[in-house]
């Protein structure tokens, strides 16, 4: 992914997966917008990291990791509040 392909690939990735991964993040978080907040906060994220990733198949499980990551990285800071 490359220049602007590589953002409308994005674009793609948020608009087809955006609806799953706060699902997700909401089965961790048990709040939607925090779920939301950390959807949001993956994809960015992926988008600065997007270059490590060698194989296009590969991307949303990247993705998948770095929601998971951050939820229980919310839930660390919760726990220490």
């Amino acid at each position: 992914m490359a220049g602007k392909q590589g953002n409308l690939e994005i674009e793609a990735l948020f608009r087809e997966r955006y609806s799953e991964m706060v699902g997700l993040a909401g089965l961790l978080l048990n709040d939607r917008h925090t779920a939301e907040e950390a959807v949001q906060d993956a994809f960015a994220k992926f988008h600065l990291a997007r270059h490590r990733i060698a194989d296009p198949d590969r991307q949303v499980s990247y993705l998948r990791s770095i929601v998971c990551n951050l939820a229980r990285g919310r839930l660390r800071r919760w726990g220490i509040e």
